[in-house]
């Protein structure tokens, strides 16, 4: 959830008078950990776009000046504050809010709250968690959302990005997770939960809702532990989300009134791997998602998106030196369907923008030049959209 600048300054500060009075009652057994990542990248990009129709609908309909995770020059993508509070042995209080730079703008910084939640752990097989949360669903929205520090490619995962809301990374509400041991290196994690739908924009986030409306999650993780990390899960998620009509091309725009709004059932389904071991690391994870269609709406409705990423461990001087592909594939549904592209005004007002198809192949080499610092250099073609088809960028990304 963004806030205005000057709200920004006012929670930072106030965060920081928190942990100041929560470091003064340390007699009272409670513990505080405070972490931060960031980076900064400079690149340049190439060549006339690759698909120029869909070049001229993101000039005429797109809501940014340049494609999301273009680089060109020196940029940065955002400093991320996390504080965790352990108040005893079971309960646990973690926030994180994100100064971030607009991925397709050039304006920013702008506060964006990441995560805010209490998570109370009864066992290891049972535990609750309550507030805003990252959605448990795949593996990168849950490891790797906006973390350059930990990942290996320097661009952000499209597919999981707030920004473009293909898939609702937030959630606002309660879950129940937990890890049975099957047999030894061998356990099976859940996590299930249940709270606020998506808004009528899919890329907004409502603390308080005027509206009804829920979203139920679930996961289910085999996990096969050892020297090496292997992950194999399934996730899905339904939302039952207001929509409108008369939002049916881009360029459209209405008055947001109840007579034009309709529910709409989305659903998405979202299986994974991921493997870590000595020689190299691999992840797959696929979306499909897609949007119930009221009479007289469009009925070509699904989302589909893949990400594939693969990195061969080796070191130099003793440190990780992983050279890595990966590819990026997203499919909208004609005109973004009846929901993905909706954006408000902050007028009252609603209207259709183009968010576009995304192909991608990415080469690269990240170098953990230090225990805090990872630095990459990364070539990206695009295959399709409205991106200049050559881009390459270095990024040094830090962790503390």
């Amino acid at each position: 959830m963004k806030l205005p600048y000057f709200y920004s300054k006012t929670v930072i500060i106030s965060c920081f008078a928190l942990i100041t009075k929560l470091y003064a009652q340390r007699d009272d057994g409670i513990r505080i950990r405070f972490n931060g990542f960031g980076d900064v990248t400079a690149g340049a990009t190439m060549g006339t776009p690759t698909n120029s129709l869909q070049a001229a609908q993101f000039s005429s309909f797109g809501e940014d000046p340049y494609p999301k995770g273009t680089h060109r020059g020196l940029g940065l993508q955002g400093l991320d504050l996390v504080n965790t509070v352990f108040i005893n042995d079971n309960l646990t209080v973690q926030s994180e809010v994100n100064l971030q730079v607009p991925r397709g703008n050039t304006g920013g910084p702008e506060l964006d709250v990441e995560r805010l939640y209490m998570d109370y752990k009864v066992s290891d097989k049972l535990g609750f968690q309550g507030g805003l949360m990252f959605t448990p669903i795949g593996f990168v929205n849950r490891n790797w959302y906006s973390r350059a520090w930990l990942m290996n490619s320097v661009h952000m995962f499209r597919l999981v990005e707030e920004e473009a809301g293909y898939v609702p990374n937030h959630f606002i509400g309660g879950t129940s997770y937990g890890v049975f041991s099957l047999t030894d290196g061998l356990s099976l994690k859940y996590i299930v939960g249940l709270g606020n739908a998506r808004g009528y924009s899919p890329v907004s986030n409502f603390y308080a809702r005027n509206f009804s409306g829920y979203q139920v999650t679930g996961l289910l993780e085999l996990i096969v532990q050892g020297p090496k990390d292997l992950r194999i899960g399934l996730s899905g998620y339904t939302n039952d989300v207001p929509t409108y009509r008369g939002l049916n091309n881009f360029g459209d725009a209405i008055i947001a009134g109840d007579s034009l709004r309709v529910n709409i059932q989305e659903s998405g389904f979202n299986p994974y791997i991921h493997y870590y071991g000595k020689l190299f690391e691999f992840t797959g994870e696929y979306h499909m998602v897609h949007y119930g269609t009221p009479a007289g709406m469009q009925n070509n409705t699904f989302t589909h998106g893949l990400i594939l990423e693969l990195a061969v461990n080796t070191k130099v001087l003793d440190r990780r030196l992983a050279p890595y592909v990966r590819y990026d594939y997203i499919q909208t549904p004609a005109n973004n369907g009846p929901y993905l592209g909706i954006r408000e005004n902050g007028d009252g007002t609603l209207r259709k923008i183009y968010e576009p198809d995304l192909k991608t192949l990415m080469l690269g080499i990240c170098y953990d030049l230090f225990s805090f610092n990872r630095i990459k250099i990364e070539y990206a073609y695009y295959f399709d959209g409205p991106y200049q088809p050559h881009g390459i960028v270095f990024q040094t990304a830090f962790g503390f």
